[in-house]
Parts: structure tokens; C-alpha cells; sequence
């Protein structure tokens, strides 16, 4: 879901959601991690205080018992969305994230796109943008024409930026994110 209807579900529930992801975690089951990553985008900038609560009382795991690409992906994630949180160790947390979406051995798609942005809010928007170059989606997806956009500007190219920050506005079709696409 999205907009309003979304945050009207997630704060109705918001107790359930955050035991539910904490009890599951707490007996080992990889799916409440892999639910708090992807809710975890959502989280960590509309509610932060529910996004701190639930990482708080996780168990943060080590690196070897993260077998396979789809846990190293939602704990980089969880370490992306953390580094966005108000005093948060950001550098740590961003190192932590980039470490773990490098580890994978077949990144998909959208892993390869949360790893450019990554680099970019990290301040190497060139190796950002040299991963979005080689999608075969460059020319179709708002969201990498985004992400270009922002890689363009952090490198001073405003014109280019514009360039493709128009692109991605002409193919947004969920508009409640063209406040996000804007800024």
C-alpha cells in the first residue's frame, strides 16, 4: 500500500507489527528481519521512534551466520535505514550496509540500486553512478533516473541532474513519491 492508507495501517498496528517482527526474530526465524528490512524504508523516515524501538531489540547478528544473499541484503538494509536516523553513527552503520551488499554473490536488481544509493549518500556518487550505468533499465525506471540525478548533482553536474530528474518526473506514475522526486 501507499500514502495515507498505508500509515493509517501501519500506526493502527504498530504494537502488533513491532512484536511480531521482535518474538520472530528472537526465535530465529529470518523472515521477521526480512520483513523489518523492507518496512524498514518506510520506517525509518515516517517513523523513526518505531524503526529505533524494533532495532533496538534485535539481535544484531555476526557476519558468518548470514548465509545466503537475501540475509546479507536485509541486514544491509537495516544498517542503510539506520545511518538515515537522527544521531546515529552514520559512517559506521553506512560501512556496515555497504560491506554486507558487497558480500553478495548474485545481487539482484533493486540490491544493485539500494547499493548506488548507498554510495551516493556516502559521497562516492561516481561508483554510484557507475552501477546504475550498467543497468539495462537506465532509459525506463524513474527510480534509477532518480538515483542518476542525484549521482549527477553530487558531482556538480546540475544540468545533467535536471536532465534526468525530468526524465523520471515524466515516467512517475505513483505520485504520491513526486515530493520525493522533487527534492
Amino acid at each position: 500500500g501507499s500514502g495515507s492508507w498505508r500509515a493509517d495501517l501501519i500506526r493502527r498496528h504498530a504494537e502488533a507489527i513491532e512484536r511480531t517482527i521482535v518474538e520472530a526474530a528472537d526465535v530465529g526465524v529470518q523472515q521477521a528481519f526480512n520483513a523489518f528490512a523492507a518496512l524498514g524504508r518506510y520506517l525509518s523516515t515516517e517513523e523513526p521512534a518505531m524503526f529505533q524501538r524494533i532495532l533496538r531489540r534485535l539481535p544484531e547478528p555476526v557476519p558468518e551466520s548470514l548465509l545466503t544473499d537475501s540475509d546479507r541484503f536485509s541486514w544491509a538494509e537495516i544498517y542503510f535505514e539506520a545511518a538515515r536516523l537522527q544521531g546515529a553513527n552514520t559512517p559506521r552503520l553506512q560501512a556496515k550496509a555497504l560491506a554486507l551488499y558487497e558480500a553478495e554473490v548474485r545481487p539482484q536488481r533493486f540490491h544493485l540500486q539500494r547499493r548506488a544509493e548507498l554510495l551516493i549518500d556516502m559521497g562516492r556518487p561516481a561508483e554510484g553512478e557507475a552501477l546504475l550505468r550498467e543497468r539495462e533499465d537506465l532509459e525506463t525506471s524513474e527510480w534509477i533516473q532518480r538515483l542518476m540525478a542525484r549521482a549527477r548533482l553530487a558531482q556538480d553536474d546540475a544540468p545533467n541532474a535536471l536532465i534526468w530528474i525530468n526524465k523520471a518526473l515524466e515516467r512517475l506514475k505513483a505520485k504520491h513519491f513526486r515530493s520525493e522526486f522533487l527534492e
